[in-house]
């Protein structure tokens, strides 16, 4: 009776003992899950402030675009009025010249009917 009692305690210790590992391999399981959790919590994290980084990036590449196309514009609106300037310059650059011949003419006249300051007068 005696030996079945030692039996009996021994294997209640030696359950107890395997349900008290159990029990640590359980909590460590847990707690290794824990950390694999926050570890993927932080890896999330990381990642989404990657990507608004990298949003926030695009956007601003996207108006340095839009402001670089802005500039193109301007200037391309500036050369078409400058060319049109250059334009109007040449067609009175050449009105005028046609009429050097006849400035010079009427200068060395002294009639005073076709002097070059009346005739220039009545011209502009």
């Amino acid at each position: 009776m005696r030996d079945e009692m030692i039996i009996n305690i021994d294997n209640t210790h030696l359950h107890t003992h395997q349900h008290s590992i159990q029990k640590q391999l359980t909590l460590s399981g847990l707690e290794e899950t824990l950390w694999s959790i926050e570890d993927h919590t932080r890896s999330t994290e990381d990642h989404t402030q990657s990507t608004e980084d990298h949003t926030r990036s695009t956007e601003d590449h996207t108006w340095s675009i839009e402001d670089y196309t802005r500039s193109i514009e301007d200037h391309t609106r500036s050369t078409e009025d400058h060319t049109r300037s250059m334009e109007d310059h040449t067609r009175s650059t050449k009105a005028h010249t046609q009429f050097i011949p006849l400035y010079i003419n009427l200068w060395s006249t002294r009639d005073p009917e076709r002097s070059f300051l009346n005739i220039h007068k009545m011209v502009f």
